[in-house]
């Protein structure tokens, strides 16, 4: 088990975010739980338990090094699958039990193949049949957050659930990336660029369809409106677009009464984004991000707590470009959602 680490060269247990004092590393433990965090595997698939980085320094002190680039030299531009096979046939080469990936050699999964939908889209089925996935928990502190929030949330939310899967029936969710993300939606328009990893299926409603024009590292004005639409959307689009989901939504048998927006946003835009909400149609309850009663150890992990609510909402809506909605969408894959009830900008 490797602990989340922000900075891995800081001093003592916090780092900076800006002119935020953050801690440096957060326990894995705090975060998840289940077999990625040492726990038990889903029943009849016993595996060896993850550990943490100090036992594994214990009991294997001279381990065989893999130089990640190295493996991953004839790759450059293969699937997810590919690369993932080729490591597989890495590992059952080696016989010794004891085997650490070389620091500072190289990702499995670059950030290049993250940023592919096509790229990852062979490694689809041995993704969702992995153990982790299949007996896949949140941490209680990240449960926590949502038991005692479930009141603005969803009354349907249960106190002692610690898994947490049951559909929210009715709750549509919102993710709303701010702040970097305004630049970063123009950048993305230069580029073209894909939807992330697992944004992209072919049973998913919304496609990519960005009109023609642009790359390179330029954009016209009409493929730079396009990206910031999907990726950047201002309240005007937001209301537009929920409106749209939630027609859609009755017409396949579903009654959306219930928003949840997980947003980065300031608290003057989300109160305007919540009035036009209202004022555009009636709404059992509207709950954000900002809104989530929390202490100091849960706000490290509030972000996992969204993804929880966003994985159980009867339907997501994710910016196409962002990780985190790249996720949510795995693990709601993995809980056998509907792909019909994922949708994009």
């Amino acid at each position: 088990m490797y602990n989340y680490t922000w900075d891995k060269h800081a001093e003592g247990d916090y780092s900076h975010f800006g002119e935020n004092k953050i801690p440096a590393r957060i326990p894995i433990s705090a975060l998840v739980a289940g077999p990625l965090a040492g726990g038990e595997y889903p029943a009849g698939d016993w595996r060896p338990p993850a550990v943490t980085t100090e036992f594994f320094e214990l009991v294997c002190p001279h381990p065989t090094i893999v130089h990640v680039g190295d493996t991953k030299a004839a790759f450059s531009d293969a699937s997810a699958a590919t690369i993932l096979d080729a490591f597989v046939a890495k590992l059952d080469n080696i016989d010794d039990n004891c085997v650490e990936l070389q620091e500072n050699s190289g990702e499995v999964f670059d950030f290049w193949i993250f940023g592919s939908g096509a790229r990852m889209a062979d490694a689809w089925p041995q993704l969702l049949n992995s153990p982790v996935l299949m007996g896949w928990e949140w941490s209680t502190l990240v449960t926590s957050i949502v038991t005692q929030n479930r009141a603005q949330i969803h009354p349907a939310i249960k106190f002692h659930d610690v898994r947490q899967r049951a559909e929210l029936k009715g709750l549509l969710a919102l993710h709303l990336r701010r702040g970097d993300f305004k630049d970063h939606c123009a950048n993305l328009a230069n580029w073209r660029s894909e939807y992330n990893a697992f944004n992209v299926r072919p049973d998913f409603p919304d496609q990519l369809q960005a009109p023609p024009g642009g790359g390179g590292g330029t954009h016209t004005d009409e493929t730079l409106g396009w990206y910031v639409d999907h990726c950047f959307p201002d309240i005007r689009h937001i209301v537009k677009r929920v409106k749209e989901l939630r027609v859609e939504a009755k017409g396949q048998g579903r009654s959306l009464d219930r928003i949840y927006i997980l947003t980065n946003g300031d608290r003057d835009w989300i109160k305007k984004l919540k009035e036009e909400l209202r004022e555009a149609g009636e709404w059992k309850s509207i709950a954000t991000s900002r809104d989530l009663e929390i202490d100091w150890e849960q706000e490290f992990v509030k972000q996992a707590a969204d993804m929880l609510i966003a994985t159980r909402a009867e339907v997501f809506v994710g910016n196409g470009w962002s990780s985190l909605s790249s996720n949510v969408n795995l693990l709601r894959m993995a809980q056998k959602h509907n792909p019909e009830t994922s949708r994009f900008w």
